[in-house]
């Protein structure tokens, strides 16, 4: 068996730490190891090169993805691309039900919940242009 070359073994170290990254900002916890070894193996298959986004260093400065996705949606969607790779292989896995889906019946709250992501949305896309603005990562 012969060892893959160095510029793969990085690249996945690279790939790992990016999985890491995104699932934190996500669900504010560790990513299990199933999941991070799932976005190594479909990353491949589903994101393409990330349109001059330097991925690497959003990573590397630990920068809030989502207010950086959220301005960089429409324009360059690889970002977007490997949150929703992310998100659909999170779908798949039985630890992650309880945060994507609501069983409750609470008409209320989910009003109350409603106002606060559009407050959110609001505050993300303000914060995401002023991190672009400061770190020039596209």
């Amino acid at each position: 068996m012969t060892l893959p070359p160095a510029s793969e073994i990085r690249r996945d170290r690279e790939l790992r730490e990016e999985a890491r990254h995104l699932h934190a900002a996500l669900f504010q916890e560790e990513i299990p190891a199933e999941l991070e070894e799932g976005y190594v193996r479909a990353h491949d298959y589903y994101c393409q090169e990330p349109d001059g986004i330097d991925i690497t260093a959003i990573v590397a400065r630990k920068l809030d993805v989502e207010a950086l996705e959220l301005v960089l949606r429409r324009k360059r969607p690889a970002l977007t691309r490997k949150l929703r790779m992310l998100l659909y292989l999170a779908e798949a896995r039985p630890s992650h039900y309880p945060r994507l889906v609501n069983e409750s019946d609470r008409p209320v709250r989910g009003w109350i919940s409603l106002c606060r992501a559009v407050l959110r949305t609001g505050f993300k896309y303000v914060q995401g242009r002023l991190l672009l603005r400061r770190h020039r990562v596209v």
